[in-house]
């Protein structure tokens, strides 16, 4: 699949993912439930499904379709320690869509870290 380009800077500006990635992971976030999964992980670290599950007054096979969308999209890991099923996010993916999202606001080619 083709990448973005930013003819100004003279690299891609997608380097680790591409238009069809980008789009999986946005439509992954436009569900306020995998909004809000991100969201928690994001503030309280690694979480079981369980932990996850709470708050959402839906079934625990919708709370796994949601969390597969989330892990397709790159968004989160899960693992099996014992009898739990731990989630993770991964920091990384979120930083290539936050540059894709400083470039559509601001026009800019930003740096990787």
């Amino acid at each position: 699949m083709r990448r973005l380009q930013d003819e100004n800077a003279g690299r891609g500006l997608m380097d680790n993912i591409t238009i069809a990635d980008a789009s999986r992971v946005m439509n992954a976030l436009a569900d306020p439930v995998r909004l809000a999964i991100v969201l928690r992980l994001a503030s309280e670290g690694e979480l079981t499904v369980g932990t996850l599950a709470k708050p959402f007054k839906i079934t625990a096979p919708a709370i796994s379709r949601h969390l597969r969308v989330l892990e397709a999209a790159g968004l989160i890991s899960r693992r099996v320690d014992r009898q739990w099923r731990v989630c993770t996010l991964r920091p990384d993916r979120l930083a290539e869509i936050s540059r894709i999202t400083a470039f559509l606001t601001t026009g800019q080619h930003t740096q990787n870290d």
